[in-house]
């Protein structure tokens, strides 16, 4: 009886053995099948490359556009690019035919990405706008130096020479570049009435000599801005009638002021105050250590054929006691 039990046991784990043995086989042809399908997939993918440069290319599953470089089939001009390009596509601009001398005009969503952000160098000539993105999202910019706007007096006021614009622009990433020598280095602005700038980044720029390194005007809320040094400016950030963006981990260093904050509100539609004051200041680096750093803000309030100012004040309550090492800090 015993011997029985034994054998009927013996039956079982071999049964048991041989029918592990199969599905584990089963299971591996299916992880094989899996990966032969993905590696012919990789192989469908066509990345061009062009012959005589070894570089990575970011890559967001359009075409390729080049500008310069050594490729037969490469462009002379970045806007002639752009224009042959689709949503998705990425334009990459080598540095070997720079400075480029264009004013470009961006309305779909594409990457436009440079070789090196201190030798790719979109030179605007002094016209009034060196890259306008308008009625558009998910634009990508990074690795250009961008200078030479026209310039015009340091009160502000809307004709003026700038970098970078955003018109009715939402969800782009402004990353890796130098904006340098113009009235308003990134200005972010509504478009029309219902059609607004919104939930945009801008990090780990460097905007240098400008008289406005970033301008959040009208209808452009919701803007993060991150990782961005601001030096030797007449004003960093100015801030004009936008609310609930997130300002955080930059270095203001040597500007004239670092924020200036200038809002517009019509009264009686609200409460002035609860117009303004919406935005978020975190651990930025303003030129010295302190415990809390105190934004002072006038707002003018409209009522009528009248107006007057309202004082505020929006604060870091933790600002950093040394400055982040971000790009190029000393040039």
């Amino acid at each position: 009886m015993a011997n029985s039990y034994i054998v009927i046991c013996y039956n079982i784990i071999k049964k048991q053995r041989m029918l592990s043995s199969c599905l584990m086989g089963k299971i591996m042809h299916k992880r094989i099948l899996t990966v032969g399908i993905l590696f012919l997939l990789m192989l469908s993918i066509n990345i061009p490359i062009s012959p005589g440069n070894d570089i990575t290319i970011p890559f967001d599953g359009g075409d390729i556009l080049y500008v310069g470089g050594s490729g037969s089939n490469n462009y002379t001009k970045i806007q002639d690019a752009i224009n042959d390009s689709s949503n998705l596509d990425t334009v990459f601009v080598y540095d070997d035919s720079s400075p480029y001398y264009e004013n470009l005009i961006i309305n779909k969503s594409i990457s436009l990405i440079g070789e090196n952000k201190e030798t790719t160098v979109i030179d605007g000539s002094g016209n009034k706008i060196i890259i306008l993105i308008r009625l558009c999202d998910n634009v990508k910019i990074q690795g250009f130096t961008i200078k030479n706007s026209s310039r015009s007096k340091i009160n502000w006021d809307y004709a003026r020479g700038i970098g970078i614009q955003l018109l009715a622009a939402t969800f782009c990433i402004i990353s890796d570049m130098i904006i340098t020598n113009t009235d308003v280095g990134i200005y972010l602005l509504n478009y029309i009435w219902d059609e607004f700038t919104h939930t945009n980044t801008l990090s780990q720029n460097i905007f240098i000599k400008n008289t406005y390194g970033v301008a959040l005007d009208w209808g452009s809320g919701y803007t993060t801005i991150v990782n961005n040094v601001f030096r030797l400016n007449w004003y960093g950030i100015i801030i004009i009638t936008t609310n609930y963006n997130t300002i955080m981990k930059n270095n203001f260093l040597w500007n004239f002021r670092s924020v200036l904050l200038r809002p517009d509100v019509i009264w009686p539609d609200g409460d002035p105050l609860d117009e303004i004051n919406h935005n978020k200041w975190s651990m930025n680096y303003w030129g010295r250590p302190q415990y809390l750093h105190l934004i002072l803000g006038r707002a003018r309030v409209v009522y009528d054929h009248a107006s007057w100012y309202v004082r505020y004040i929006e604060v870091d309550w933790n600002p950093v006691k040394e400055p982040y090492d971000i790009g190029v800090q000393n040039e």
